[in-house]
Parts: structure tokens; C-alpha cells; sequence
């Protein structure tokens, strides 16, 4: 992890290239090929928030295939009497092993209009989860993320969750995850820390064969203040283009309680996109 955190610094813009080395080196065919699907997507992330839900990437493990994952980017930009770009990608890849379930997801978005950067954020999950086919699951995670235009410099936190599986059949999955984690965010003017509830809701539908939806909740109030919470909700539509090639649609809404001064509570988000899926 000392490793992720590293090349997270790096991305985020609190170190140089001068000052970071990291090198991988491991005997076994899949570990390998797992390490190097996730240096794939920390370069394709480097590049250009993209959208991948976890349960639909999570219902093709378990197959036997060893590591499945998603890469998702989205580019563009226009010249001429306005100039602007935009660009995102984030990649998720799962590694089973036994009775433990190896997950990281990673994504980055930014946008610039008339020369000037008007959007810059991303994270990097990593979710360890044992015994992922029953019932009830441990999940222990890790995450970092930063958000210029949220005057987050960094936020690191890590914590434990119950994973509750609620339905599970060939067209659909719900599942419902409670658990707690501690959060250290560091602002432009100021740091804050806090001990959160973590409570998810996520689920996927198979409409067909080649679509499905999906709609994933998350609400996370501080122990010692529930009114200070945050609330994220994505939903959207994946149609299947290709075997492995799908097109995605999806719209998400983000709030924060207590944002930085001059920060908006909420953000709303639609986007659409191609997914490479493996």
C-alpha cells in the first residue's frame, strides 16, 4: 500500500517524478498480469472521473477467469470562438484468490476552458473482501482523493465494512453494506477529521441480455454530528455494443453538508461514455 499511496501523491500534484521510484517485480503469472492492469489504469488515468459500478464488474468474478475489470475514458474539447477540453477515465479490476476478493478502482477527471483549469479530482479505492459469495462479507478499504474546486488538498480514510448480500439471482443483485471509517482531509485553510457511519446500498438489474442498470447509494453522516454528512448517489444504463465493448450512461449527484467556504453543497453529474471491459 506504501507503494499505492506513493504513486497517488504523485498524481494528486504533492510530489514530482524526481522524487518517486516505483518497481513491481513478482513470480506468479496472475499477480503479475493483476499488477500490470493496474499500472494500466493509473496511466490511462494520469491522461484525463470516469464511471464504473462495482457490482456489475463483481457479477463476472467468481468465473474462473482470474482477474476481470473496466477502463472507461472520455475525451473532449472544442477550438474556435470557445476553447475547451475535458477528459476522464477510471479503471476498476478485482483479483480473486481463494476466499479473499482483491479490488482497486481509480479515477481522475479534468476539464479546462479558455486556458484555465476548471475541474481536477480524483481517487484511488482499494477494498480487500473475504468470503465475497456468502451471505455476509468482510470488507476492509483505503481511499485517497483530492478535489482542486472543492479546496480538497487531500483526503485519506480507512475502515471496515459489513457486506450483506440481499438478492442474488441471474438478472439482479442487491446488496446492502454498513460499517465505519475514520477520515483525515486536509483543505486549502484548514484540516478536519472524523469517525463516519458508512452505509451502501447497491444494486444491478440485466433488463437483457445486452443491457442492464444499475443504482448505487451511499450515506456517511460523522458519529458525533449527524447532520454533517455526505450523500452520493450514481445511477445509469449500460448497453452492450460489443462482447467487450459497452456504452454507458449515468448521472450522479454528490453532497456535502459542511463544504469549505464559498464551495457549493452539491455537484450533479451526466455523462456518457464507451467501457472496455476483460
Amino acid at each position: 500500500m506504501l507503494a499505492l499511496r506513493i504513486i497517488w501523491l504523485h498524481f494528486s500534484g504533492s510530489i514530482t517524478k524526481e522524487n518517486s521510484v516505483i518497481f513491481f517485480e513478482n513470480k506468479s503469472g496472475s499477480i503479475k498480469y493483476f499488477i500490470s492492469l493496474i499500472f494500466f489504469g493509473m496511466v490511462f488515468s494520469s491522461l484525463a472521473h470516469g464511471f464504473i459500478n462495482i457490482e456489475e464488474v463483481r457479477r463476472k468474478s467468481g468465473s474462473g477467469l482470474g482477474v476481470v475489470g473496466k477502463t472507461n475514458m472520455n475525451l473532449g474539447g472544442q477550438e474556435g470562438n470557445s476553447q475547451k477540453f475535458g477528459g476522464s477515465a477510471s479503471t476498476l479490476n478485482i483479483y480473486e484468490h481463494s476466499n479473499s476478493e482483491y479490488l482497486l478502482l481509480l479515477d481522475y477527471k479534468l476539464g479546462v476552458s479558455s486556458g484555465k483549469t476548471d475541474t481536477n479530482n480524483g481517487q484511488m479505492h482499494f477494498r480487500y473482501t473475504l468470503e465475497p459469495k456468502n451471505e455476509f462479507s468482510w470488507e476492509f478499504f483505503l481511499q485517497f482523493e483530492f478535489d482542486q474546486f472543492r479546496q480538497l488538498i487531500n483526503r485519506d480514510l480507512f475502515g471496515l465494512n459489513l457486506r450483506q448480500r440481499l438478492i442474488r439471482t441471474k438478472s439482479q443483485s442487491l446488496y446492502l453494506g454498513y460499517g465505519s471509517f475514520y477520515e483525515l482531509n486536509e483543505y486549502e485553510i484548514n484540516s478536519t477529521y472524523f469517525w463516519r457511519a458508512n452505509i451502501y446500498l447497491s444494486y444491478v438489474n440485466q433488463l437483457v441480455k445486452q443491457v442492464s442498470s444499475y443504482l448505487t447509494v451511499y450515506y456517511q453522516p460523522a458519529w458525533d454530528e449527524w447532520s454533517n454528512y455526505r450523500f452520493q448517489l450514481q445511477a445509469g444504463v449500460s448497453s452492450e455494443i460489443l462482447s467487450n465493448l459497452s456504452l454507458n450512461i449515468q448521472i450522479s449527484r454528490a453532497t456535502e453538508s459542511h463544504p469549505q467556504k464559498n464551495v457549493k453543497p452539491s455537484d450533479f453529474i451526466y455523462s456518457s461514455g464507451l467501457t472496455l471491459s476483460y
